[in-house]
This record gives C-alpha cells, sequence and structure tokens, in this order.
C-alpha cells in the first residue's frame, strides 16, 4: 500500500523540502496505483508525469542451478555468458564480500 517506503526512501522526501526546484525522477519497479500516489504526494510531485509498462520483459531470464562447486560454477557461468551480465545471490553479506574478492583476484569485475 501507500505506506510500504522504505527508511531510506523516507529519507530522500527531505530533499524534496530542501531543494524545491531542483528536478527529481523516482523509480520502482513494484509500486501499486496507491503506493505511486503516495510517492508522488510525498515527493511534492502531485502531478508528475508517471509512466508504467508491464512487468514481461522478455529480454530477462531466471534460472537457478543447485549448487556443487560454486566457483567453479561462478567461471562456468562466465565463459558460457559473454558479454551478459549476471546477478549472484548469497545469503550472508560476508559472503558477497568474500565472492566479490575472489572474483577481483581473478581480475572479473564485481
Amino acid at each position: 500500500g501507500g505506506n510500504d517506503f522504505r527508511p531510506d526512501d523516507r529519507a530522500l522526501i527531505h530533499l524534496a523540502e530542501l531543494l524545491p526546484v531542483v528536478p527529481r525522477i523516482a523509480l520502482t519497479a513494484t509500486a501499486d496505483p496507491t503506493t505511486r500516489e503516495d510517492i508522488s504526494e510525498r515527493l511534492g510531485r502531485e502531478q508528475a508525469l508517471v509512466f508504467t509498462t508491464s512487468f514481461d520483459r522478455p529480454n530477462i531470464s531466471y534460472s537457478s542451478v543447485e549448487r556443487d562447486k560454486a566457483r567453479d560454477q561462478l567461471l562456468d557461468f562466465r565463459g558460457t555468458h559473454k558479454g551478459e551480465s549476471g546477478i549472484v545471490y548469497c545469503l550472508s553479506r560476508a559472503k558477497v564480500e568474500d565472492i566479490a574478492e575472489w572474483r577481483n583476484g581473478k581480475g572479473i569485475k564485481a
């Protein structure tokens, strides 16, 4: 609903008060119509242009693979998806940092 702002999003509202003439843009992939209205109102943009499109994104695919040899699988993914992007989900921030450090050590941007 309309009160689904995350704390960081709520903090951004103060920018509208501090800098009223600065252009702003709000982007979201999940807001329902009530939440979109709330966002516009809170940002002082009741008359804002709103663009909505379908959730269908044929250029995006999702797959899940069972983890076996995780680091080997990450290297394999890179080899089979040259020029593409991928997202690696981890269960903890520490694991994210570990994988990022490992990738950077291999010369792979993380």
